[in-house]
């Protein structure tokens, strides 16, 4: 148990891994990446954007979505196809240069619903551009030109035993990947640039999962992770948003949890990251499941939805909360921050 009242339940998180130890669903690795942009270019819009990935879904405001291309997008897939759009046009967007004086009106700019002819609904550009100004202000002052370059610095290590900094600790030097204790951004720029084929690391086993709402709430309705603390459980409740201690206490405890799950599962706490995120996101909402019948969202991925057994929830007969009514399973914490 943690200072704050959350525990992690370790036989739940070995009972679910020997579940998924003989599931087949296949690793998050080695997928194209979106975008037609050259790769080096496309490892820098990646490494912006994750920066600046957080609550693009804030509770009791309007979500970040937009039409592109004819689609419908919202949070992290339209930030991205954006950015890309842009970068396209005009790849200086994609330089140290540029990012050091970016200002709050030119990410209002890039995320423009052309096709609604109206402004995205993004919140605390302000905070966001200055993310962006320190990663070009830090890597004017390092003299390097790109994120690749950081890369070579580590030799491909994750973390280092010798002398030598590892890519954790060199990226954790920039805002956006450093001040979050559960390295949230920065796990999941790591998990693309490995994911989309793009850098290898020697030591991969000390890649985690990048935990944000989606799986904390799976996790918490799972039974995996269980918050004892009164206040936390209360908060929760009357959905008042938890400080950062106590945030960060659950996530925490969620990224504990997949590992254990790891563990048992022999999958890596990123391949399993990306099962769970997309059952979570799809399948698990906040208002609404898909315990006993699967609906129609439309947006699991084909190689998840082929596991689906009688049209239930994948993790129906593991789940702590499956039998409950949708108001008493347990939700996810609320938050305002900018670490995810």
């Amino acid at each position: 148990m943690t200072k704050r009242g959350v525990t992690v339940d370790i036989g739940r998180c070995h009972r679910l891994g020997k579940f998924l130890k003989a599931l087949r669903f296949p690793a998050a690795t080695k997928i194209d990446s979106p975008g037609n942009l050259p790769p080096s270019e496309l490892r820098m819009l990646y490494f912006a954007v994750v920066a600046i990935c957080h609550q693009t879904s804030p509770a009791g405001r309007p979500p970040l979505e937009g039409m592109v291309k004819g689609e419908f997008l919202s949070g992290w897939d339209y930030l991205r196809e954006r950015w890309l759009a842009t970068a396209k046009a005009d790849p200086w967007i994609l330089t140290p240069g540029w990012l050091m004086f970016v200002q709050p009106s030119d990410i209002v700019y890039m995320l423009y619903d052309n096709n609604r002819h109206c402004p995205a609904h993004i919140t605390d550009p302000e905070g966001r551009a200055r993310l962006l100004r320190d990663i070009g202000f830090r890597m004017y002052c390092d003299r390097v030109e790109h994120v690749d370059e950081y890369y070579a610095q580590s030799g491909g290590w994750l973390k280092r035993s010798d002398e030598r900094d590892g890519l954790e600790k060199i990226l954790s030097r920039f805002e956006a990947y450093g001040k979050d204790p559960v390295k949230k951004k920065l796990t999941y720029f790591l998990t693309l640039m490995n994911r989309y084929g793009f850098w290898e690391y020697r030591d991969t086993q000390h890649l985690g999962a990048p935990v944000d709402y989606h799986e904390m709430r799976l996790h918490l309705r799972l039974g995996t992770v269980k918050i004892l603390d009164k206040t936390i459980l209360e908060k929760i409740a009357a959905g008042q948003p938890l400080d950062t201690a106590e945030d960060i206490a659950v996530r925490k405890a969620v990224y504990d949890a997949i590992f254990k799950i790891a563990a048992s599962s022999g999958r890596t706490p990123a391949d399993l990251h990306n099962f769970f995120w997309n059952v979570a996101r799809n399948c698990c909402r906040r208002d609404s499941t898909h315990c006993a019948e699967c609906g129609s969202h439309g947006a699991l991925p084909a190689h998840y939805a082929e596991l689906l057994v009688d049209k239930q929830c994948i993790f129906n007969a593991h789940c702590a909360s499956a039998a409950l009514p949708l108001c008493e399973k347990p939700k996810e914490p609320l938050v305002d921050t900018d670490l995810y």
